[in-house]
């Protein structure tokens, strides 16, 4: 067994958009963000099933924000996919934002995926998103890859934490993807740490500590373009 700290001040903010905030609680329903608005997670326990991000969206966590993640069912909510690969039932991620521009997700909270079965979400899926920021909160134990950036442009990654024992619970994967910046971060996965698939360029990562458990630190596939910098 093992225990990791980290020391930093406190995170103030304040959104210019409409705020939506939710108070501790069970919050068993997807919430679908509209265009222009934030989603403030206030500090204390909370339960959610999944979040889906529009245009122009805000979302924070506030200082102590901890988010379960309910386990998902087929008499809730329809599967993505059923079954998978591994013959598992798959729901939608616990953060999806597709076709999505100015997207900021940060905060001092924790999303804990831990509860949820095998395969059955995935952490933050972002597809053909453009000028996204995801700052300071931590993803636990994702049952399948944690953070997931496909055809993507513009990504600034800082000071996120992401922690894993599962198989599948890959850490980052960036494919197609285009000016990537990763800084500050942290990643202890139960898989895979980083992946760059397919073509992706302009990838930054620097200022990182990462421990390795299972598979690889490292994962190239196709064509990676090596005007990328990784600095550890």
């Amino acid at each position: 067994k093992s225990l990791t700290v980290f020391v930093e001040k406190p995170i103030l903010k304040k959104s210019q958009k409409q705020a939506k905030i939710l108070k501790p609680g069970v919050h068993d329903f997807s919430i679908i963000l509209e265009e222009n608005s934030a989603l403030i997670f206030k500090t204390g326990f909370h339960q959610i099933r999944n979040i889906i991000l529009n245009n122009n969206v805000d979302v924070f966590f506030e200082d102590g924000a901890y988010l379960e993640c309910i386990n998902p069912s087929k008499d809730k909510e329809k599967p993505i996919l059923d079954p998978d690969w591994a013959g598992m039932t798959r729901f939608a991620p616990v953060i999806s934002g597709k076709n999505c521009k100015n997207i900021s997700i940060s905060g001092r909270g924790i999303i804990d995926l831990s509860k949820i079965e095998f395969h059955g979400r995935s952490g933050i899926n972002l597809e053909n998103c453009k000028n996204i920021s995801l700052n300071d909160f931590m993803l636990n134990n994702c049952p399948e890859w944690s953070l997931t950036v496909a055809c993507c442009e513009n990504i600034k990654v800082s000071n996120m934490k992401i922690f894993g024992y599962r198989q599948n619970s890959d850490a980052f994967a960036f494919v197609d993807s285009h000016k990537c910046y990763i800084n500050n971060c942290f990643a202890r996965s139960g898989d895979d740490l980083f992946e760059v698939g397919n073509e992706t360029n302009a990838l930054v990562f620097y200022n990182f500590t990462f421990l390795i458990v299972k598979f690889r630190y490292f994962s190239f596939d196709s064509i990676f373009h090596f005007n990328s910098k990784l600095i550890v």
